[in-house]
């Protein structure tokens, strides 16, 4: 994991060329153990991993960096700051700054440029299968909704030609669905898919469709009050989906909504995303109000305190994503906001923001947390 650092750790790192408060930590896989810290230049935004010999890609506020597997040597770089990277199994590396995705080669030669002036970009995604490059976002506009935010999903190919667009709608083709919607995190899976998490003020929205038209409806699963949006009002909600990277088809969708104890919807955001070999989703984000059966929810088989403000939560989805394998927080009478998964084989880890103390522990490495919380898992079954 990577991110700014300070104190007993980044006192112990191993500094790399120019490095500074930004740090890269390598732990083994039940997170207990320290393997090594590396000091980098630039707070740590993003990293992703080369899944064919582990390097490591990172995003920071001074630019790109790919360090080898054990973070010991900076194998390229570039300038300028960078908030999001991901890079494929053939070394090609896809880097947002701003408005801009750079994309480079392994060996860190620019093979083309993506520009979108205009439009506020969120995310990137690599596939080596289909060669694509992924960008999500929205675009304000206005047209008969007024003004309205509308998400975007667009693959290119590593020289910068687009190849295919979703839910990339003119203002006058919404066809009165008038919600402000954004596309927020993109994931390869580990199935070879492409996944989505993007947000929604209320359900009247273009998740509803299949993204090519206005006109056409999405194939969503919804079964309970967690997952229609009924009620709802302008809250924010949040949409998962699988999409076919190479064509951009929507293969299955899905919104999750929270509760008030009065019953109506309540707002919640997504700011991490992942799928196993299998299929299953894990999405991450910050809730309010209650996710389902909040009241009675454990950990290690203790209860977790009432909500309390902002719970930091993950959800696993079944492939088919008629049930949930897991809806949880891990606030503990504080409150925050999980910002990264990962998921390979039987082992889960998340990472989390801690914006008021108590998180849930178990036998923790640290007495206590601070701003950052890591947690380490079974893989969902």
């Amino acid at each position: 994991m990577g991110g700014h650092f300070t104190g007993a750790v980044v006192g112990k790192a191993r500094r790399l060329a120019g490095g500074g408060s930004g740090a890269v930590l390598r732990l083994d896989a039940t997170g207990r153990r320290l393997l090594s810290a590396t000091q980098v230049a630039g707070d740590v935004t993003d990293l992703d991993v080369r899944r064919s010999n582990g390097d490591i890609a990172l995003a920071t506020d001074s630019g790109v960096r790919v360090l080898d597997p054990t973070a010991t040597a900076v194998r390229w770089k570039t300038s300028g700051a960078v908030t999001r990277v991901a890079i494929d199994a053939s070394g090609t590396v896809a880097a947002l700054g701003g408005t801009t995705v750079r994309i480079y080669d392994a060996a860190g030669r620019s093979t083309g440029t993506v520009a979108l002036g205009g439009r506020t970009v969120n995310d990137v995604a690599v596939d080596d299968r289909s060669g694509l490059v992924f960008v999500a976002g929205f675009t304000q506009s206005g047209g008969p909704c007024n003004q309205v935010q509308i998400p975007f999903v667009r693959a290119y190919t590593k020289a910068g030609t687009l190849r295919w667009t979703r839910y990339d709608y003119s203002a006058g083709a919404l066809a009165g669905l008038c919600a402000d919607a954004r596309a927020d995190r993109l994931a390869m899976g580990r199935d070879g898919r492409l996944y989505l998490a993007g947000e929604t003020a209320g359900g009247n929205t273009v998740f509803s469709t299949d993204g090519r038209s206005a006109g056409s409806k999405a194939p969503n699963v919804g079964y309970d009050k967690y997952t229609q949006a009924f009620n709802t009002g302008s809250a924010h909600l949040t949409y998962v989906a699988r999409l076919d990277p190479a064509s951009g088809a929507l293969q299955a969708g899905q919104l999750l909504v929270t509760r008030l104890t009065s019953g109506r919807g309540n707002t919640i955001k997504p700011r991490a995303l992942a799928a196993d070999a299998q299929g299953r989703i894990y999405v991450g984000g910050s809730a309010a109000a209650q996710i389902a059966d909040r009241d009675n929810l454990t950990m290690n088989g203790r209860r977790l305190k009432d909500y309390a403000g902002g719970d930091a939560w993950l959800l696993v989805t079944a492939p088919d994503l008629r049930r949930r394998l897991l809806w949880t927080t891990w606030t503990d009478g504080g409150t925050g906001e999980v910002q990264a998964v990962a998921v390979n084989g039987p082992v889960a880890a998340v990472a989390a923001r801690v914006d008021r103390p108590a998180f849930h522990t178990t036998s923790p490495v640290q007495a206590a947390t601070g701003g950052g919380y890591l947690a380490v898992l079974p893989a969902r079954r």
